[in-house]
């Protein structure tokens, strides 16, 4: 093989990991969203706080995933 052609390889494989890291927020976001959403569902009268805390934790999720992506674009 060519460089040209393992260049096209490395920057087809790039692609592929940034997938795969965007997969673990995506997760992480829905099983918390269903995790908060069925507790509010058992204890309604803790709805405000569940619904603050659920707030803040996606936020961090989505730090994550948007720092991934920072990471992605720095690299090539």
């Amino acid at each position: 093989m060519g460089l040209i052609t393992l260049a096209q390889v490395a920057g087809n494989i790039d692609i592929l990991g940034y997938g795969v890291a965007v997969l673990g927020p995506a997760l992480g976001m829905g099983i918390l969203a269903g995790k908060a959403f069925e507790s509010m569902a058992r204890q309604p009268e803790v709805k405000g706080t569940i619904q603050t805390f659920m707030i803040v934790a996606l936020a961090m999720i989505e730090l994550l995933g948007l720092l991934g992506f920072v990471v992605f674009i720095m690299a090539k």
